[in-house]
């Protein structure tokens, strides 16, 4: 059966635009998450960060970002073309042009929206809205498409050398983990997060890190927001795969899909294993609660995903097994590695995002079939470089916007609008406890 070219494109691009709407779903899963992991008192001030991320990200793509992550290229460094940018955009141009813009510019807004997403979590808590729309706007103006000029434009210089990240485990993770690192440990720990606590054991006392006062207020929408994120997350890394009329891609589709979820779940097994072995070390009253392995759990699926998005489009199976294991081991080593060095991140983003990132763009030079188990190290060379040069663009931008602010001490909410809050919501909580009863008196007088 024969179909002409027209239905082939449309085919195409509802494939395209399916799976674009299914990765702003991620927004949701992401949104979810941090909601469930801070304190109730500043769940609201995560949501509005969250829906800053979009609209932020919406305007400045439109006028400038994807002209600069895709417009004809200066040396491979950046690109720009006038009729990339939305402020010189004109519906003049061919209708071929309009729908390749259209279709793939909404594509990579949803992919850039997900990278800033990331570093909402790491700052939970204590960075002033204005100051996180400012950071954003960076981050999607001066970091994000200038890596992905480097990765994914054909004119980029990374591109030209061979690197290679499927969907994104290095310009969206990698870079959205260490933007978040590097805020947290700019802002600093929330008040009284690593305050020394004694603890009663027995006849013994001793001295622990933290309080019960900063544990998840809301385990449900951890879980929840992971399985949101992880649907999501077939949308990222299937949808890259473009022509879907043709069987190799077909194929291709089922193997990315099937990696995924092999990567996800072999890194929550092994945050199970691993935290299991740690309850057993533990005294008898101080076992780890349910919340604890859910969230555990919730951790490893995304330590998976991360870790296999570089490069589930061309390994075995079975290697993809060993690339989850690893990526969620290097988050639990990662994550007790910042509460050491008392480095607050209140939705481990930074070792999930950045620890996995970092050892998915090295797997993909490892475990993919052109590279090291291929028989090439050419592919792990590109690799290394693209890390090295990735990682130090993005912090010495990050670094640049954050410092001036965290110095105009215009980064940060104050101690008092932290205690605010808590008496906002406690007045809150009296008011719908006593509303009940309100209510249950009219009802008695017959109202």
């Amino acid at each position: 059966m024969f179909f002409d070219e027209d239905y082939l494109i449309g085919i195409n691009a509802a494939w395209k635009l399916n799976n674009t709407f299914i990765i702003f779903m991620m927004q949701l899963g992401f949104a979810l998450m941090e909601c469930g992991a801070v304190r109730g008192k500043h769940i609201n001030s995560v949501l509005l960060k969250n829906l800053a991320d979009v609209l932020v990200g919406g305007l400045v793509f439109w006028c400038y970002g994807y002209a600069i992550a895709y417009g004809e290229s200066a040396g491979g460094i950046v690109g720009f073309t006038r009729e990339y940018s939305g402020l010189a955009w004109k519906q003049t141009q061919s209708e071929e042009k309009q729908v390749v813009f259209f279709i793939h510019w909404i594509n990579q807004w949803t992919i850039a929206c997900t990278c800033t997403t990331i570093v909402s979590g790491s700052v939970a808590e204590r960075m002033k809205i204005s100051a996180y729309i400012i950071y954003s706007f960076v981050i999607q103006t001066f970091i994000y498409p200038v890596a992905v000029h480097w990765v994914w434009n054909e004119y980029g210089w990374l591109h030209k050398m061979g690197f290679k990240d499927f969907s994104g485990v290095c310009v969206v993770h990698m870079i959205g983990g260490l933007c978040g690192g590097i805020a947290t440990t700019i802002i600093k720990p929330r008040h009284h997060r690593f305050m020394k606590v004694i603890q009663k054991r027995g006849n013994f006392s001793h001295f622990s890190r933290g309080s019960y006062n900063f544990q998840p207020n809301n385990v449900p929408f951890i879980v929840i927001g992971t399985l949101f994120i992880w649907f999501a997350w077939f949308g990222f890394n299937c949808g890259t795969i473009v022509n879907i009329t043709k069987q190799e891609n077909i194929k291709t589709i089922g193997l990315v899909a099937l990696n995924t979820i092999l990567s996800a779940s072999t890194g929550a097994l092994t945050c199970v294993l691993w935290t299991s072995y740690q309850d057993s070390k533990r005294p008898k009253d101080d076992k780890f609660s349910e919340q604890v392995y859910n969230t555990r759990v919730s951790m490893g699926i995304l330590s998976g995903l991360v870790s296999i998005t570089g490069t589930c489009n061309n390994i075995e199976p079975l290697l993809s097994l060993i690339v989850g294991a690893i990526g969620a081991t290097n988050y639990l080593c990662l994550s007790k590695k910042l509460v050491d060095l008392e480095i607050d991140d209140p939705l481990d983003a930074c070792p999930v995002h950045f620890g996995c990132g970092l050892w998915g763009t090295i797997a993909t030079g490892i475990f993919n079939n052109d590279g090291i188990v291929g028989g090439d190290f050419k592919l792990f060379s590109i690799q290394l470089l693209g890390i090295i040069c990735i990682v130090c663009y993005t912090s010495f931008i990050a670094l640049i916007c954050l410092l001036p602010l965290s110095y105009l001490k215009a980064i940060r909410i104050t101690q008092e609008e932290d205690s605010n809050k808590h008496i906002v919501i406690y007045n809150q909580f009296e008011r719908m406890r006593k509303k009940p009863v309100n209510q249950l008196a009219d009802i008695k007088e017959g109202h």
